[in-house]
């Protein structure tokens, strides 16, 4: 729990849940935190397949060979999965970057990534085949998630706005929410210190159940974060993204355009607060099947790299 400690009780107990929920679904080796400690680990067992993903650990601003399999004997099995670099084009900013990821990339045996911009980066860089497939969490269908999603936390019709940016921007938003969808509160997922004041209800912590819980029970999602479309659109939930404010600028939109865009939905971005009392419903009968596609194409990705 280093560094957990000056964050605070709260903090402490929801790495408690994470920690509880890790433990329970998912089966680690014990933690490594140096690459040493990882080829330690390696050449303590036998291992047949390397995989690397997903989320931004090709992000250029985090650069570390180990995220791209920079590890173990020659002759094993390298894939990455749903990697995503958070970039939508070379530039001469990152280019020093790039190029330390050309030759790593160039020995991973089956290469995807998650958005279409990545794809078209490493195949301008390497030449090498690429596929863009789904994040991991789309893979999971309402049936899976439900297994882990805890009872609804509000018994009062609600919307659950997760922001990762600075929230006092997106006040009128959150109003005008409000008033379409005639839910009596707003439920926040505190990220920051800074909560503004149009918020009636916060939430602090929350482990992945509930996370999945908030999203499952919700009128509709308020959210600049990724993986707050993914599982909106995993419960068939109506959903808005919008603009990310008071971020570093390696945090890019791409992700969240790629996906809505795989899906035909790109109207769900949201500029202004105008767009929000638009009477539209997102075409989920539509969206599914474009879905259960790309999901196909995912798993068939996977089986051809696993022979």
């Amino acid at each position: 729990y280093y560094g957990i400690s000056k964050a605070g009780i709260k903090s402490r107990m929801t790495k408690l849940k994470f920690n509880k929920f890790v433990k329970k679904h998912i089966n680690m080796t014990v933690p490594c935190y140096t690459k040493e400690d990882v080829e330690k680990e390696l050449n303590d067992r036998e291992f047949s397949i390397l995989i690397c993903g997903s989320d931004q650990i090709w992000n250029p601003a985090a650069f570390d060979p180990v995220y791209y399999l920079n590890i173990g004997k020659k002759d094993i099995k390298r894939i990455a999965y749903a990697p995503s670099i958070a970039e939508d084009e070379l530039n001469s900013f990152n280019r020093h970057i790039f190029d330390k990821m050309i030759p790593l990339i160039e020995k991973i045996d089956y290469v995807s990534v998650r958005e279409k911009a990545g794809e078209n980066i490493i195949r301008q860089l390497t030449g090498k085949e690429v596929t863009t497939v789904l994040d991991p969490t789309l893979l999971i269908n309402t049936k899976g998630w439900d297994r882990i999603a805890s009872p609804s936390k509000s018994k009062e019709r609600y919307i659950f706005c997760y922001v990762l940016g600075d929230i006092r921007q997106h006040r009128k938003m959150l109003q005008k929410l409000k008033e379409k969808y005639n839910t009596s509160k707003i439920i926040y997922l505190r990220t920051n210190n800074d909560m503004g004041n149009a918020i009636e209800e916060f939430c602090d912590n929350i482990g992945p159940e509930d996370f999945v819980s908030l999203i499952k029970y919700a009128q509709a999602i308020y959210t600049d974060s990724f993986h707050g479309v993914a599982f909106a659109i995993n419960y068939n939930r109506e959903f808005y993204t919008c603009k990310r404010f008071n971020v570093s600028a390696y945090n890019k939109n791409s992700r969240i355009h790629n996906i809505l865009g795989l899906l035909h939905i790109e109207e769900r971005y949201i500029e202004n607060d105008e767009q929000i009392m638009i009477d539209d419903h997102i075409p989920y009968n539509e969206v599914n099947i474009l879905l259960h596609k790309e999901r196909a194409k995912s798993f068939q990705f996977l089986n051809q790299a696993f022979r």
